[in-house]
């Protein structure tokens, strides 16, 4: 479960994510809070509010964390919430924004994620994957949950390499620079333009600059 994070103080809830939330996605955000000593100290089982629409819900919160109501995603309206202590005291209503999702998106694959990987259900598109595998040898989309590819456009791949390794853009993806992609040539040392210089030595400046990066492979 992913969990949007947020901190209690002085009885105001703040945000500290920048997670989005999106609309439709089942059983797969929570929100997480943690409390200045004021509030901890509170006795009492703290819970949250969630309301929209003329629709309360409360769910109490183990260590400090509990799910959103699927219903409060169905669409891309905001929802409320505060937390309580018991029937006495609550935080100020702090509002949840939601983004709209381009999809319908379907229940988590039946297969459970392998270890060390997470699945993560992406925002809009009406060609988007449903899923993506995210893992620490990089990430795998499946628009059926059954067949896995690697790779997501415009995403890094995030292959087991060097520490050191480089990675340049190649027909939307990101890969890793081989070493006779490296740019050509040698060092070319430039002297500094003089800020008083002629148009005449401003010219012959800049094509010295283009003619550097010729020789380096940068401009043809």
């Amino acid at each position: 479960m992913k969990y949007l994070e947020f901190t209690v103080s002085n009885m105001q809830i703040n945000r500290t994510d920048k997670i989005p939330l999106i609309s439709g996605a089942v059983n797969f955000f929570g929100v997480h809070f943690s409390f200045d000593d004021d509030f901890a100290q509170i006795a009492g089982t703290k819970s949250v509010e969630f309301y929209k629409n003329k629709n309360k819900v409360k769910s109490d919160l183990v260590d400090g964390q509990c799910a959103i109501p699927n219903e409060f995603l169905k669409d891309k309206a905001p929802f409320d919430m505060r937390v309580t202590v018991g029937n006495t005291i609550a935080t100020t209503w702090a509002t949840v924004q939601i983004t709209e999702s381009g999809v319908i998106m379907p229940e988590t694959p039946d297969e459970e994620a392998p270890a060390g990987t997470e699945y993560v259900k992406t925002a809009s598109g009406d060609n988007a994957a449903p899923y993506l595998r995210a893992g620490t040898n990089g990430l795998e989309y499946s628009q059926d949950g059954e067949h896995w590819n690697n790779g997501v456009s415009g995403v890094p791949e995030v292959p087991v390499l060097p520490d050191d390794a480089k990675y340049v853009r190649k027909n939307g993806d990101w890969v890793a620079l081989t070493d006779d992609e490296l740019l050509k040539g040698t060092a070319t040392a430039l002297t500094e333009l003089d800020p008083s210089a002629d148009l005449a030595t401003t010219v012959a400046k800049v094509n010295e600059l283009i003619t550097a990066l010729q020789a380096r492979g940068v401009i043809s």
